[in-house]
């Protein structure tokens, strides 16, 4: 396909065709509500938008009265350089977003002005731009508030100097209707831009009382006083962690005013101690290696009605019904293959590893079950 190009001064529309080969229709990083896309088999050119060079380009949007957070785009970078282009970097290049009410069907006020320096991951495909080969770029940029207007017109542009213009892709999707042309004097143009607009990333919110839970997980043989391995509401409160008395009957979810290891497990989602290590002192005392044994013995385990029940959150199934299938979380013991409800012969050989050693500490992935052994100062049982 023959490409085209138009000469351009400050004073005149900046204009580019690009020229490509065959190419699919390219996805967006979100989940739009408004989406233009990219396909280049159908519309192979692009626009300079630059605040340097006095030229800018506007795409009208219709937004449903979603709130828009963030704005993905699609374009190129060329060192413009007479009758020829180099390609070129527009990493940390800085643009300027503009966002426009809509009257009668043209740019108005702007509603929106913020210089934004955009994420941006390269396009496995690149387009001819006066006989030069430019990769081609996917920008994302969170806007710091959220805009709501039904309709309106979005302007994106390089803001600062550096050599590398930034060229807006055209799509093959919208009214055919954008203005394109030097500030001041725009003028309406039967293309469309390549543009994804969507919410503000979801943010999740802190777990507060989760990060308490691990925190008395961390801390549950000091604050035990009485070494009963559970804790009280004083005890828990007196443990220096800021818990408040609503917040402990968070955790006790059997309802015995009591809060045991398992119940920490349950509300924190992690490992911190091992489910079998129940008095929390990093260390198998040895009737919670009795314990993991008598497991074995009987056939496999099985989660109790609430964590807060055993002195371990399970049951022993005495080889009948097993398993985790209610929802809680598997003993840290059997962790060979598919959590399975047993404690087999080389997991509680593991056990007995770690219970010899003396101590254990949690380290994710480079522990075969999630926790290392480390020799303890105080030896089992002492």
């Amino acid at each position: 396909m023959r490409c085209l190009a138009r000469k351009m001064s400050a004073f005149v529309l900046l204009a580019a065709l690009i020229c490509s080969g065959r190419v699919e229709a390219v996805d967006y990083a979100n989940s739009c509500f408004f989406s233009q896309s990219l396909n280049l088999d159908l519309v192979n050119a692009a626009e300079v938008s630059s605040v340097p060079l006095n030229v800018l380009v506007l795409e009208n949007f219709s937004s449903h009265g979603e709130p828009i957070g963030t704005i993905e785009w699609i374009g190129a970078g060329a060192a413009l350089l007479g009758e020829t282009a180099l390609p070129c970097s527009l990493a940390g290049a800085s643009f300027q977003l503009l966002i426009h009410s809509n009257v009668n069907n043209a740019p108005g006020l702007i509603y929106y002005d913020e210089i934004i320096t955009p994420n941006f991951e390269p396009l496995d495909e690149t387009v001819r731009f006066l006989g030069v080969d430019l990769p081609l770029y996917r920008f994302q940029a969170n806007l710091s508030r959220e805009v709501v207007l039904f309709n309106g017109w979005v302007s994106i542009s390089r803001a600062d100097g550096g050599g590398c213009e930034f060229l807006w892709v055209q799509s093959p999707d919208g009214d055919q209707y954008s203005y394109r042309g030097i500030l001041n004097f725009l003028n309406p143009a039967s293309v469309d831009y390549t543009l994804c607009l969507s919410p503000a990333e979801a943010v999740e919110p802190v777990d507060e009382l989760a990060i308490k839970a691990r925190q008395l997980l961390e801390i549950f043989s000091t604050a035990d006083t009485n070494e009963s391995g559970t804790l009280g509401v004083s005890e828990a409160q007196l443990s220096g962690i800021g818990l408040f008395r609503t917040e402990f009957f968070e955790l006790d979810l059997n309802g015995n005013n009591q809060v045991n290891i398992a119940e920490l497990h349950a509300r924190a989602g992690l490992g911190v101690v091992h489910t079998a290590d129940t008095n929390g002192n990093k260390r198998f005392d040895l009737p919670e290696l009795m314990r993991l044994i008598q497991i074995y013995n009987t056939g496999g385990y099985r989660c109790a009605p609430s964590p807060g029940d055993t002195e371990d959150g399970f049951e022993v199934s005495y080889r009948g019904a097993r398993g985790v299938d209610n929802g809680c979380a598997p003993n840290d013991s059997d962790y060979q293959g598919v959590a399975d409800g047993q404690i087999s012969l080389g997991e509680l050989l593991r056990a007995l590893q770690l219970y010899n050693l003396g101590g254990h500490y949690d380290c994710g992935a480079a522990g075969e079950d999630g926790f290392c052994a480390q020799e303890s100062v105080i030896s089992p049982d002492e």
